[in-house]
């Protein structure tokens, strides 16, 4: 012993310390040896922990109770009667597939490889070659989806990686769970997890330069001592090594959100070493399909789950939830609005495609209090669009100080013209569901000689802009995707064919730079080739449900023009999934 603190004595002081208990000397050790000096804190006595679980449970209400709605309600609207609502009172579980092959597909090739009436299909996106496409198929086919809430539940599945389209809901469950596991009333689907608290790292949060260095046991304590969004240290501790009276859940929310590919790659790396250290709490990842790479987390013994789209009975029960809240007192009022939802989603095959959406389907039920859904799909369509492009928490998507610099000038307006560019682009290559594609080099070009044209700018400064438009577009920002290699396209194809067809609108209407014969050449060209890229005019110029409500291209075309484009139409009928 004395050999030991000599060495240590020549190194370092410590003056006025005190040892409290005897000292022991340890041999034999290959490893570090990390000695502390103190008295250990006794552990937390179950008054305090139910005092501090209580304590925690009120912070979650308040940070996680309510559902922000203002970024999603028309800007006219939110003065009038503004909606109050409460997530767990409209929450609809959802399904999930497990194990999702690791390729990244355009949602709607994966709708028509989960349908049993395309038993084949052509005019693939380039870069996406058969093969992948047989594969993912059998995948889907040989993996049912199951309730997610028994899939989080099950005892074999305490480390999952839950996976998902923007807007389909991953931050949505992620709050419900804490929500719902710090309530005093469980519900039956989250009974197997009696006992589990659950702690929410909201990783946008954690990636912050302060924490590069730092853990996720001090970012939760800071929480903690900062917003009272947490447990007390002792509390915590125990908690995390299972040797209190409750057990932990802890969810990562959000790794996609880490743009930087270093930091992802970095956080992912510090999750699985967060799973090594607490064996026995339960960990829950969730994350945009793009990017994700599965090795780390695969390794730290991770199982992957896709969330699916919300089914009619799913969409039927958020209706009706939502309205009957919304309308509290007023029975009448609140059936009239729930059928007036279903009576869309089951009139139209893309309405019914954009319901699956969670966030999509929000919207309807915000628009669905002052309108028709089913005579108005153009308004529909409209404020998706802008809620994708602008409005949908802008505070985590769009203010970026980069962006900002660069693109001061890009507002909504021009923003929507970009997107009907890119629109007019895809469609003017090939048909089927390649044409809701766009190369990346493709995609750069259309902006730059945007930005060039409108804004006179140099051709340094606007491929510098159009490279960071592109980015915005791929991370802060879900209505255009990247598919995989440089391939990028619309998340959903309701999108680009809204876009395609506002943007025959406005060249004929506005611009005057297409003609009559312009629009019949247009639309008589695709459908001698018999594609489906003109679903779009299809929907805007022949489909009954746009009259007087579309921006125009019917109303206003001359009788005989109408007569003539509908007798361009094919014989055979379009399959359902593309009916407008």
């Amino acid at each position: 012993m004395r050999g030991f603190f000599a060495r240590r004595k020549a190194r370092q002081t410590a003056e006025g310390a005190t040892v409290h208990g005897p000292l022991a000397q340890i041999n034999g050790v290959g490893g570090d040896v990390h000695v502390t000096l103190g008295a250990v804190p006794p552990p937390p006595e179950a008054p305090e922990i139910e005092s501090a679980r209580e304590a925690y449970a009120t912070r979650v209400r308040q940070r996680y109770g309510g559902l922000d709605l203002e970024v999603l309600t028309p800007l006219q609207e939110q003065g009038d009667r503004p909606l109050v609502l409460r997530l767990r009172d409209v929450f609809v579980p959802q399904s999930v597939r497990a194990d999702p092959p690791p390729v990244e597909l355009p949602q709607e090739l994966l709708r028509r490889l989960m349908d049993p009436a395309e038993a084949e299909l052509h005019d693939l996106p380039p870069g996406i070659d058969r093969e992948t496409v047989d594969r993912v198929r059998r995948a889907y086919q040989e993996r049912p989806p199951l309730p997610v809430l028994d899939v989080l539940t099950a005892p074999e599945h305490d480390r999952v990686v839950l996976l998902g389209h923007p807007g389909s809901g991953k931050s949505t469950l992620a709050r419900y769970l804490a929500l719902a596991l710090t309530s005093p009333e469980r519900p039956p689907g989250l009974a197997a997890l009696h006992g589990s608290l659950p702690l929410i790292v909201e990783l946008r949060e954690y990636a912050q330069p302060a924490w590069r260095e730092r853990t996720f046991e001090d970012f939760l304590a800071h929480q903690y001592a900062t917003e009272g969004l947490g447990l007390p240290p002792g509390t915590l501790d125990a908690l995390l090594t299972g040797e209190g009276t409750y057990t932990a859940l802890v969810i990562f929310d959000g790794l996609d959100e880490l743009f930087e590919k270093d930091v992802r790659d970095a956080v992912t790396r510090r999750i699985a070493g967060f799973a090594a250290r607490h064996r026995r709490a339960r960990l829950l990842v969730t994350s945009r399909g793009y990017g994700y790479r599965r090795a780390v987390l695969d390794g730290a013994g991770f199982t992957n789950f896709m969330l699916q789209d919300l089914d009619r009975d799913q969409i039927g029960v958020f209706a009706e939830q939502w309205f009957s809240l919304a309308y509290p007192g007023e029975p009448e009022q609140a059936r009239k609005l729930i059928e007036r939802v279903t009576t869309a989603v089951d009139g139209s095959a893309s309405v019914r495609e954009l319901a699956g959406n969670p966030l999509i389907l929000t919207i309807l039920a915000i628009i669905g209090r002052r309108r028709e859904l089913p005579r108005d799909r153009r308004t529909v369509y409209e404020h998706a669009v802008d809620v994708l492009v602008e409005h949908w928490d802008p505070s985590k998507f769009l203010k970026d100080g980069q962006v900002e610099e660069h693109l001061p000038y890009l507002g909504r307006e021009e923003k929507r013209e970009l997107l009907r560019l890119v629109a007019r682009r895809m469609q003017e290559g090939h048909g089927g569901v390649s044409g809701n594609h766009i190369a990346g080099p493709d995609l750069l070009k259309s902006f730059e000689e945007y930005l060039k044209d409108r804004y006179a700018l140099p051709p340094d400064r606007a491929a510098t802009a159009a490279r960071l438009m592109l980015d915005q577009f791929r991370h802060r920002n879900f209505i255009l995707s990247r598919f995989g290699g440089e391939i990028y396209g619309f998340v959903h194809r309701t999108f680009l064919e809204y876009l395609a067809a506002t943007d025959l609108d406005h060249r004929f209407h506005r611009e005057r730079s297409l003609s009559e014969e312009d629009l019949q050449d247009l639309f008589a060209s695709k459908v001698r080739r018999g594609t489906r890229s003109c679903c779009c005019w299809w929907g805007c110029w022949t489909n009954g449900s746009w009259r007087g409500s579309s921006t125009g291209c019917w109303r206003r075309k001359p009788s005989a023009y109408r007569s003539e484009t509908i007798r361009t139409r094919p014989s055979r009928r379009w399959p359902s999934s593309h009916a407008a």
